[in-house]
């Protein structure tokens, strides 16, 4: 049989010392959730501006040609992987005025 120790008496804190702790604590909570805030905004902040903008736009532009386009070649790279996926190698030929 292996030899267990005898339960320690619970020790005495005093009160000021027990609400200094609840203190820091609270302090620490406030500030790890002031934290996440501030990565939240930052995060969705960056991440509008870095999405690329959609062609839709380019669709009424003045300068803009409505033309057509023929796929030439498609070819499976199969010397690059992205996550074990390999990506296809597309070309087009537009013909416009």
């Amino acid at each position: 049989m292996e030899w267990v120790p005898e339960k320690e008496t619970p020790r005495y804190v005093p009160p000021e010392v027990r609400r200094k702790v609840k203190q820091r604590g609270l302090l620490k909570f406030i500030v790890a959730v002031a934290e996440m805030g501030i990565g939240v905004a930052l995060y969705s902040l960056l991440g509008t501006l870095a999405l690329p903008r959609t062609l839709s736009g380019l669709e009424n532009s003045p300068d803009g040609v409505r033309t057509t386009g023929t796929v030439m070649r498609g070819e499976l790279r199969k010397d690059i992987s992205f996550n074990g996926v390999h990506p296809y190698e597309i070309e087009y030929r537009f013909v416009d005025k």
